[in-house]
């Protein structure tokens, strides 16, 4: 889990790749998270069929 800030909101990421935890450098934060985000494997291959070749196989 990744805890960031998000337009001044604390945010839980459910990450499942280490990227995000660079991506949200310098934005952590120690406050509860008021909303968690969570992608499924359905949603993510949704995503894929949508824009094929804009995402990485992981």
């Amino acid at each position: 889990m990744v805890n960031c800030l998000l337009g001044g909101i604390p945010v839980e990421f459910d990450n499942r790749y280490p990227d995000l935890e660079r991506l949200c450098r310098g934005y952590e934060t120690a406050l509860p998270p008021e909303l968690t985000i969570r992608v499924s494997d359905e949603e993510l291959a949704g995503g894929r069929q949508q824009q094929p070749g804009a995402f990485s196989a992981g």
